[in-house]
């Protein structure tokens, strides 16, 4: 398991479940129902698409002019990312979590690692070092 989710998270952690697990687990907390052909529907509340006006990138000599800065590219400096990073961090420390260790890119030579975390409030997505949080609207 990935030691930096230990360090910043006391509740209860479940690590790569396998997927049926996952559904029934959904099930039981209420967070969706299947559908007639069997498939899992999920309660995604209020927010359900991505959000590409929320998209930071710490603004380091390194990037500077690598990154196609704008609208949806937007700098952010590494004092404000350690702010919000430590607000993520806070508000997960206590929660159930559900790790998911996988891969962004289908090509092998190109694929980043990639871990995703869930819980029943929100998601936390990680991809080398950032993170996203939003609410899930309550019902």
């Amino acid at each position: 398991m990935n030691a930096n989710v230990q360090q910043i998270n006391m509740g209860v952690i479940h690590y790569n479940l396998p997927v049926s697990r996952l559904v029934e687990l959904a099930l039981e907390r209420k967070e969706g129902k299947l559908s007639s052909t069997g498939a899992l529907q999920v309660f995604t509340g209020k927010y359900t698409g991505r959000s590409p006006k929320d998209k930071f990138i710490v603004s380091e000599p390194s990037v500077m002019d690598r990154i196609d800065w704008g609208s949806v590219n937007q700098p952010i400096s590494r004092q404000q990312f350690d702010l919000l990073f430590q607000k993520a961090q806070d508000y997960m420390a206590d929660k159930e979590l559900f790790i998911f260790d996988g891969f962004a890119g289908a090509d092998p030579e190109h694929r980043r690692p990639s871990v995703l975390s869930m819980n029943m409030l929100g998601i936390t997505c990680s991809s080398g070092g950032c993170l996203s949080a939003r609410r899930r609207r309550s019902s």
